[in-house]
């Protein structure tokens, strides 16, 4: 073979290879990325975590076929331990984009995770110390800060100036109670913990009771809340209950039953758009919650920065970066806007418990 041949066949080789990195780079481009959503699926937070699958499943539903996303569910069944098994799990097998959580505890429990191995965090999560600059985690609601602005002006208007506080011991309990402690400026006549699997609380309410209180305020989840309610009636307690956003959820009225009756909540707004609502109304049957909205607008983001990073040298950065910058992102309730620690500037709302059915007050 003469030397003009060898040269001609490099020249083909070189061409062969340059052609199949260019398609496999465009492959790469539309090749399968996976959000990873670590949700109670089971346990006391389980109604949170099929609202989150509603919201989740809708904004898929929104992608253009072509588009190939995927999201696997994992069960965190509130427990962070088993969080960071799954988040480890799917971490080594090399395809998680980004991670959805819900919960402070399990929140908290991945964070540093993300951290580390530059993944995207979003998650609903009260814990204030879930805050942190310019890093991979956000939370796609309010901060506890801001929710107890809410809760505060709702103590004001009630007329409650002696408070007590019932909660359960982990990391939202504590967040939101030391939240309150910190600005609430009436007598906090009694301060009572318990275990979050707790199912009997009256030795805690009982030494509540005794103090007299005009309101009290529960920490706890919708379940936990519910129980309350019922367990505080059966004692003879007559003072005002309120609870933040965890205990909005329908488990709040099957565990207190005509209990409920006049108990508040202060919690994100599920108000959406036009589109979002009829849409939820017309799978679900019913009005959309808050987690549902609120999931919807985490996976349009990440789909978002995706679309943003695909061609980028450093995606992991790329994807970090492009969801600090958001700026009025076209939400399903409202324009979506971070701030620097990338905490969700969210709106909250007043419901109370009427007849069995909560109601916003307007």
């Amino acid at each position: 073979m003469n030397k003009k041949a060898i040269w001609i066949i490099i020249v083909v080789l070189g061409i062969v290879v340059a052609t199949y990195y260019v398609n496999s780079r465009g492959s790469n481009s539309n090749s399968t990325r996976t959000i990873v959503a670590i949700l109670p699926l089971t346990g006391l937070s389980a109604t949170h975590g099929e609202y989150s699958k509603r919201g989740i499943e809708m904004a898929l539903a929104d992608l253009p076929s072509s588009r190939n996303i995927i999201v696997v569910y994992e069960d965190s069944q509130m427990d962070p331990k088993a969080a960071i098994s799954e988040f480890n799990k799917n971490l080594g097998q090399g395809d998680m984009t980004a991670v959805l959580s819900l919960g402070s505890p399990v929140a908290m429990a991945l964070k540093p995770l993300a951290v580390t191995s530059k993944t995207v965090l979003m998650s609903i999560v009260s814990a204030p110390t879930y805050s942190s600059p310019n890093d991979y985690t956000f939370r796609i609601n309010g901060t506890v800060d801001v929710e107890m602005e809410s809760i505060l002006q709702t103590i004001k208007a009630l007329g409650i100036k002696k408070l007590a506080v019932v909660f359960q011991n982990d990391d939202y309990g504590r967040g939101l109670v030391n939240s309150l402690k910190q600005k609430f400026d009436g007598v906090l006549v009694a301060e009572e913990g318990f275990l979050p699997t707790a199912t009997d609380m009256r030795s805690e309410l009982t030494k509540v009771k005794s103090k007299s209180p005009d309101g009290v305020f529960v920490a706890a989840y919708a379940k936990v809340v519910g129980l309350v309610a019922k367990q505080s009636k059966e004692l003879g307690m007559k003072t005002s209950l309120i609870c933040g956003s965890a205990c909005d959820n329908p488990d709040l009225l099957t565990a207190a039953g005509s209990s409920a009756d006049s108990l508040v909540i202060v919690a994100p707004s599920p108000k959406a758009n036009s589109i979002f609502d009829q849409k939820y109304r017309a799978t679900y049957k019913e009005a959309p919650n808050f987690v549902s909205i609120r999931m919807y607008d985490a996976v349009k983001l990440i789909t978002g920065a995706i679309d943003a990073c695909t061609k980028s040298t450093d995606f992991k950065v790329c994807m970090k970066d492009n969801i600090h910058a958001v700026k009025d992102f076209p939400g399903a309730a409202f324009p979506v806007n971070f701030d620097q620690n990338g905490d969700l500037l969210d709106k909250f709302v007043t419901k109370k418990v009427v007849n069995g059915v909560l109601q916003i007050q307007e």
